[in-house]
Formats: structure tokens, sequence, C-alpha cells
């Protein structure tokens, strides 16, 4: 997925944040709540999708013991943070937030390293396609 595909997502979500709240059926004592969680939300966009496609083609590339501990790992850190953010920081809806984008940043991170390493069986070679 090319970079400013996952832009549009973000930007897009951000500009429309209030609409796609209201379409999912937010009641107003919900609305302000919805609308701070899923703003931080977006900003973790990228780190989102790469956790997903990470984890899937680690697992293609025949290693699902690591594929499921980077899931288990980004579970158990967004479990943790959402405490420490929420509890003791006292940062409320953001800090659940805060503590799940850095959940999904620990597979997209590690996914960069387990192919950047070149030891995986599965390759990236850049695009011959003609960007734009």
């Amino acid at each position: 997925m090319r970079a400013y595909v996952i832009r549009k997502i973000a930007v897009s979500g951000t500009v429309f944040i209030d609409k796609i709240i209201r379409k999912l059926g937010a009641s107003d004592l919900l609305f302000p709540y919805c609308r701070e969680y899923l703003f931080v939300l977006l900003l973790f966009t990228p780190a989102g999708i790469l956790q997903v496609l990470f984890q899937n083609l680690i697992v293609t590339a025949g290693r699902p013991g690591i594929g499921m501990a980077l899931g288990v790992s980004a579970g158990i850190a967004n479990i943790l943070l959402d405490y420490i953010f929420m509890a003791p920081l006292q940062m409320g809806i953001r800090g659940a937030a805060l503590g799940t984008g850095i959940g999904y940043m620990i597979p997209a991170a590690a996914g960069i390293l387990f192919f950047s390493a070149g030891k995986s069986s599965l390759r990236f070679f850049p695009s011959c396609a003609p960007s734009g």
C-alpha cells in the first residue's frame, strides 16, 4: 500500500470525523469521547495498517510464532499503557487511544526490523511502476 493512500485515509478520517462518529451511532453523551479517541487513533493509521500487514506477512514468511508473539505483545502493551495513561497519568480517553496507538507500533516496528534484516525467505523490492 502506497504511503499516499495511508495519508489519505488518515486525513479523510480527520476531515469527516464527526460524520463517521454520527454514522456509527454515537449518542450526544458519547460523541465527545468518541471524537477524542478517534482523532488520536487516526494519527496512528500507518502503524495500524502496518501491524496487520506485517503480522500476516511474517506468518507467510514461515515464522508464525513470531507473528503470534507480536500480536500478543501488542495486546499486552495496549492493556498496560491504557492503565498507565488513564489511571496514574489521568489522561482519560485520550490516554486510552494513545496506549492503543503505541500498541500498534510494536508489530509495525518489529515487522520493519524483521524484513530489513534480510534473513526471511520473503523479500520486498522497490516497485518498478512509475509513481504518481
